[in-house]
């Protein structure tokens, strides 16, 4: 193939269009393809002389896009590396990336939210338990609340089972002695650790 000369490049293409310096020139089926200076360069054609795609169009967000997913969104500069290789030349890369939803997601901000306010019962004031066999002679128990650790489950399990072997009537009444109601076992929702009144 002929070298391609600046006249071609002025016929062809405003001395005031963007891809000017890239000396483009029409190949032998009407392809516009980037001249440069690798003519002499023992490569193949492909490669020295890349296929220039529009800014918009549905074609090239298709090849853009396919060559984006084989490299496994890895940024601007990887997907640009990866057209020129296969023999694509764009300018455009970065606007379609920025509408890549994967990326989007994985290049995200992360998000601050705003926690609840703390349940009543941590809010008043009450002395802390010593040991568990003094929870109801020395301090009414309306509520244990605890997270959702695999021990404290298991314990709370445990719990629940030995409940139903024991007198219902007779723990009632012991309770009620000591001025508390039926204590209620609840747990926290496994990410909401400022449900006990902890922040992070």
């Amino acid at each position: 193939m002929k070298e391609n000369s600046s006249n071609d490049r002025d016929r062809i293409m405003k001395q005031t269009s963007s891809l000017f310096c890239l000396n483009p020139f029409l190949d032998e089926e009407g392809i516009l393809r980037v001249g440069g200076r690798l003519t002499r360069a023992s490569v193949p054609f492909h490669v020295k002389h890349l296929v220039i795609l529009p800014l918009k169009g549905h074609i090239t967000a298709l090849v853009i896009n396919h060559y984006h997913q084989r490299i496994l969104h890895q940024g601007r500069g990887m997907t640009l590396n990866k057209l020129c290789t296969n023999g694509f030349w764009i300018t455009a890369v970065a606007r379609h990336i920025y509408d890549c939803l994967p990326c989007r997601k994985l290049c995200a901000s992360p998000q601050d939210q705003k926690m609840a306010d703390l349940p009543k019962h941590c809010l008043e004031p009450s002395p802390p338990f010593t040991h568990r066999t003094r929870y109801i002679s020395i301090h009414p128990v309306r509520i244990l609340r605890t997270d959702q650790g695999t021990n404290l489950m298991g314990a709370r399990n445990e719990l629940f089972e030995a409940v139903k072997e024991i007198n219902q009537d007779k723990v009632r009444e012991f309770l009620l002695a000591k001025e508390c109601d039926w204590i209620e076992f609840q747990t926290n929702v496994p990410p909401a650790s400022h449900m006990c009144g902890n922040a992070r």
